[in-house]
């Protein structure tokens, strides 16, 4: 990969390109970049599959009344239960001659958005130019912590083959350097860019493709590092830094209504029990996966300070998500099932601003995934 002098056409082009986007749309026309890509490559085809069914007590789906990001909660609820998933494919994408912008890719009047929202300061960033680049960046990777851990950080495995990954602008999430220095990853963040050949991939479905990089960075981890949570049960308490804005406040937190409001009472209960209390935020990466590597099962708030679990857990440890019932998401059902470790759920009682969690039905849960998991 190279990089060439500085030129201050692509700044008029960039302008050319946004009015020609907003003709098109205006018009009806197809603004997907990804439709008029040079080359498209399906690396791994979409699958039907039939995975474990996920492990509950009884009467907890029926305490589900919406789910996040619109999902269908029937649907759900029915592959919860171990019915047909489809899991998508993996695809690789060639763009030609396209200018990047503020998270934002520009060629021929279409563009692909990853993240134009996020503060990148006053001061903007120089044009470069490079001839091939591969981006590692997903969507959501853009706005989450657990989808950048998870997703991003895998795709870095397909992106290094078209030379130095290229990564779109993150939030500054506390625990990213210290994942990168582990897994032997670095790039470069594209902040205003004319690149003559872009490679990008479509990469979030949990496939047996992904699983075969999951598992190379988890041998990453595991392969020096210590580990004094071998066997342990560990609770892993959610920060309030998992989401892209605004950084280090509850907005967006508490937009989702995910406050436990009985926690204190859970986790004092959980030590009681033995279980390991661990807050990823205050520790650094060093330190979390010592305190998780080798982890017979992970529990925590369904959000991204679970995705620290998918590298350390046990190669047949198990995840419980702790569920708002008016906001069901599985972000990680699939990721378990095609690693071949279990996943399970626990569903809170909804309550004004948030949802309380009776603590007989966690301990219960606990138990019923400790005999499955033996």
């Amino acid at each position: 990969m190279t990089t060439r002098p500085i030129r201050s056409t692509w700044q008029h082009r960039l302008a050319f390109e946004r009015i020609r986007f907003r003709l098109a749309r205006r018009f009806g026309l197809d603004v997907n970049l990804l439709n008029a890509a040079a080359s498209v490559e399906e690396l791994h085809p979409t699958e039907k599959i039939a995975g474990a069914p996920c492990i509950a007590l009884p009467g907890q789906f029926e305490r589900i009344s919406k789910g996040g990001f619109d999902i269908d909660i029937a649907e759900e609820i029915a592959q919860l239960k171990g019915g047909p998933r489809e899991i998508g494919p993996t695809v690789r994408y060639v763009l030609d001659n396209v200018l990047v912008s503020h998270g934002i890719i520009h060629a021929r009047g279409r563009r692909k958005l990853f993240n134009s929202t996020i503060d990148l300061g006053s001061v903007q960033s120089p044009w470069a130019e490079y001839d091939e680049a591969g981006l590692r960046s997903s969507y959501v990777g853009c706005y989450f912590f657990g989808h950048w851990l998870a997703d991003d950080c895998t795709t870095h495995l397909l992106a290094q083959q078209s030379g130095t990954p290229m990564s779109m602008p993150t939030p500054p999430w506390p625990n990213c350097a210290g994942y990168l220095g582990l897994f032997g990853q670095s790039y470069i963040e594209l902040g205003r860019a004319h690149v003559r050949r872009l490679v990008l991939y479509d990469d979030i479905a949990h496939n047996e493709h992904k699983a075969s990089r999951f598992r190379a960075l988890r041998a990453r981890v595991g392969s020096n590092n210590e580990s004094r949570a071998a066997g342990r049960i560990v609770y892993l308490m959610r920060g309030r830094l998992g989401g892209a804005q605004p950084v280090g406040t509850d907005a967006y937190r508490s937009s989702f209504g995910r406050t436990i409001h009985n926690e204190a009472e859970i986790v004092e209960a959980l030590m009681r029990q033995g279980v390991t209390i661990v807050c990823a935020e205050t520790l650094t990466v060093p330190q979390l996966i010592a305190e998780l590597l080798g982890a017979r099962i992970v529990i925590g708030l369904e959000g991204s300070q679970l995705s620290h679990g998918l590298f350390t857990l046990h190669d047949k440890g198990g995840m419980l998500a702790i569920q708002p019932p008016d906001r069901l998401y599985n972000g990680y059902m699939d990721a378990m099932n095609v690693l071949g470790m279990r996943y399970g759920i626990v569903v809170g009682e909804q309550r004004q601003s948030g949802f309380h969690l009776p603590l007989g039905d966690l301990l219960r849960t606990i138990d019923l995934m400790d005999t499955k998991l033996c």
